[in-house]
Order: structure tokens, then C-alpha cells, then sequence
């Protein structure tokens, strides 16, 4: 865990291969290079919040060796959209975080082809249509979806979907 570092190269993390836990949120990262995670084949949890990532950050190749990642956080970024074909390798994926971004859609209705064993979702904090965010929320449900909603990012004072703001 080498949170709140400042830390805006994380080349030299590449080397560290047996790792299965790394949490780089609250720094500075801004970029990713396809080689960044490359090497850490047993990474099975990696926390990129706040690391003011943006869409172009992210990618192809850039999680192609991380097929035992399980759980991924992208909260709290600069992504504006996500290409969910990036993570073709992460099957293993069972909980993704993308709260608080600038999202206004994501291709839900494919989201059990993108991760077959998805089981939790984070969408909080984004720029959602309430209508889109209702179906999506819906399509969820019927995937067996936990939409999970951190308790003080829950909205009731304002427009919202089961206490997400849209």
C-alpha cells in the first residue's frame, strides 16, 4: 500500500512480479504505460483511486497480463468514457469501482460478456440521465448485480435513482 505518496511514475513498481495487492490511490499518476502492470500476473486487487487517470490512460494492453485480477477501482478519475474492451483479459473480475467520474453511459447491457463473473458495481458520482441511470440500474438487478452506493454517497435531497445523484 503505498497510498497518499505523490507517487507520479510508478515504473519502478513493474518489478515487483509475485505481487497480488497494490493500492496506488491518492497520488498524482495521471498516465499508465502499457507495460505498467504487465508483469504482476498475480495481482488480484488494484486500487487506482484519485490517481487523476484519464480515458486516454487507459489503453489496450494496459491490463493484458492481469487475468486473476479480481477487484478494480477506477473511482474518482478524469475518464469521460471507458472502453470496456481494454479489460478483455480481467474474466477474473468480480468488483469494479468507477464512481465519481464524468460517465454519462457505459455499455451496461453488455457488462456480463465484458466480466463473466461480476458481482458488485460502483457508479456513483457520475453524469448520469435519470432514465439511463434507471435502466441501468435495472439491467443490473436482472444480471444479479449488487449496485453498491458507499453510505455517505447516497443522495435523498437531490435527483436521484435508489440514491444515486443524476
Amino acid at each position: 500500500k503505498v497510498r497518499q505518496n505523490f507517487l507520479a511514475d510508478i515504473s519502478n513498481f513493474t518489478a515487483l512480479t509475485k505481487l497480488e495487492v497494490l493500492d496506488l490511490s491518492f497520488n498524482p499518476i495521471q498516465t499508465l504505460s502499457i507495460s505498467s502492470f504487465s508483469r504482476m500476473s498475480d495481482l488480484v486487487k488494484l486500487n487506482l483511486e484519485f490517481t487523476n487517470i484519464s480515458s486516454q490512460a487507459l489503453t489496450f494492453g494496459t491490463f493484458a497480463h492481469n487475468g486473476n485480477l479480481s477487484q478494480l477501482d477506477l473511482s474518482y478519475n478524469q475518464l469521460g468514457e471507458i472502453d470496456f474492451n481494454i479489460f478483455t483479459a480481467l474474466t477474473s473480475l468480480t468488483h469494479l469501482k468507477i464512481d465519481g467520474n464524468n460517465l454519462t453511459e457505459i455499455p451496461y447491457e453488455k457488462i456480463k460478456i465484458f466480466f463473466p463473473k461480476l458481482s458488485m458495481i460502483s457508479i456513483s458520482d457520475n453524469d448520469w440521465n435519470c432514465t439511463y441511470l434507471a435502466a441501468m440500474i435495472k439491467h443490473f438487478r436482472q444480471s444479479n448485480l449488487i449496485v453498491f452506493v458507499f453510505s455517505n454517497k447516497r443522495v435523498l435531497d437531490e435527483t436521484n435513482v435508489d440514491g444515486i445523484r443524476c
